[in-house]
């Protein structure tokens, strides 16, 4: 079996707001391009892998939990990443390999 890789540019988010009102993306801003994400990192547990490399990429703290990321969205598209319901940026999908 052939594995699937997509090419996508990561986008990273200017927030409004706070948790007790909730949070709207204000600006977004290109991050990152032409990153290639291979389909199998898209779910668990592979997906710890693809964390890993959102924590570094967004410049995000080390001991975040793993368990309180959340990435939605459909591959084909746009991938959205959240860390405790918070809005931290996307990855864009310009094409398959």
């Amino acid at each position: 079996m052939k594995d699937e890789y997509g090419i996508y540019n990561a986008y990273h988010y200017d927030l409004w707001g706070n948790d007790k009102d909730g949070y709207e993306v204000n600006d977004i801003y290109l991050l990152e391009k032409d990153i290639v994400i291979m389909d199998e990192l898209l779910s668990y547990p592979a997906e710890k892998e693809l964390i890993r490399f959102v924590k570094r990429l967004f410049g995000l703290k080390k001991g975040l939990r793993y368990a309180n990321f959340d990435i939605t969205g459909e591959p084909e598209y746009t991938l959205y990443i959240n860390y405790n319901e918070v809005p931290v940026g996307e990855f864009r999908n310009q094409g398959n390999m």
